[in-house]
């Protein structure tokens, strides 16, 4: 391209061609993408146009989507004194994937996305339009993995940057399959679930947050009978999901623990109050080390070794809380 300068003003033509280049930014995350770039305008005004298509995004750190939502609404700071280049400097880029885009993080496995997204505004001040969608895939929130039965994340504010989600999620806990769905933007976000077979909201919470087994039959009826509250045993189950947070972090550091759960609030057969604490590591991608055990009865362990073998077949060793050990091979078809 060239630059000319001419009494006050500075008049400017660039392109720009990139094949396959890494970009790591922001802190936690490498892109490669090709791209084609045109810059042209004055230093009072200018445009940039052209595309970029991403090939390869990888998101690195050890955390889950669910932490990522809650620290998502914080406001970007704003530099002290804007330069008035970049304030004045247009932008009119469009942003999709290649066909095979590969999409690799600690948070999420076998990612299907669709990039379609439009950035405007000004580079000091960039706004992004459009969408993206999530196909299929499974990603950790709350320390359990879930799969994506389907996903978008629209922006539509022309003022700013403001991500609106549409999830459904899917997993499977104990047997029991539970589904959530998260929508509006992320100051606004709000959740609705549902369990086959259908369970009470605080058997739910309670599933879901330390993988407590619902109760059924004289026992369910008791314990409701004798809360204040039906979502006390959500409450206190997700409170010792807190205490346990700053815990984890210091076991992931030592030990490279993958996820740590403690249940304050679990009830034996002897209706004697009991704590349980279950440790994953996540040895490989496709291996998974679980380890349960019962703070107040060393001899109950649950040891669960699943691998992987593809994304239809897996396998897993399990030696139980009584000490019988067994393999299952499993299957899965989506139909």
């Amino acid at each position: 391209g060239f630059v000319g300068f001419g009494g006050e003003t500075t008049v400017f033509r660039l392109q720009a061609e990139a094949e396959r280049a890494r970009v790591r930014y922001p802190e936690g995350t490498s892109t490669t993408a090709s791209a084609s770039l045109s810059l042209s305008g004055t230093a009072e005004r200018s445009i940039i146009t052209g595309s970029v298509t991403v090939e390869r995004a990888a998101f690195l750190p050890r955390t889950d989507v669910a932490s990522l939502l809650l620290a998502g609404d914080k406001p970007l700071g704003a530099p002290a004194v804007p330069n008035p280049i970049l304030s004045s400097m247009q932008l009119d880029v469009r942003v999709d994937s290649s066909p095979g885009l590969q999409f690799q993080t600690a948070l999420a496995r076998d990612l299907q996305t669709e990039l379609d997204l439009r950035l405007r505004g000004t580079l000091a001040k960039p706004v992004v339009l459009g969408n993206v969608l999530v196909s299929q895939g499974e990603i950790q929130f709350f320390g359990n993995r879930y799969r994506i039965n389907r996903g978008e994340v629209g922006f539509f504010n022309p003022v700013r940057i403001e991500p609106v989600l549409d999830l459904d999620l899917e997993t499977r806990v104990r047997g029991i399959t539970v589904t959530l769905n998260f929508s509006g933007s992320i100051n606004k976000l709000s959740m609705t679930y549902r369990s086959d077979p259908p369970l009470q909201p605080e058997e739910i919470v309670a599933l879901l947050a330390v993988g407590r087994a619902p109760m059924s039959g004289l026992a369910a009826s008791q314990t409701i009978a004798g809360q204040n509250s039906g979502f006390q045993t959500g409450a206190n189950t997700l409170l010792g999901q807190a205490l346990a947070a700053p815990l984890t972090g210091r076991l992931q550091r030592f030990f490279g623990v993958s996820r740590l759960k403690i249940d304050p609030q679990l009830t034996g057969l002897d209706t004697t109050p009991q704590a349980r604490l279950t440790i994953e590591q996540q040895i490989s991608p496709d291996i998974t080390l679980t380890y349960v055990t019962n703070l107040s009865e060393a001899k109950q362990q649950i040891v669960r070794l699943e691998w992987d073998l593809s994304k239809q077949w897996s396998v897993a060793a399990i030696r139980d809380e009584n000490g019988v050990f067994a393999i299952d091979f499993l299957y899965k078809k989506r139909f």
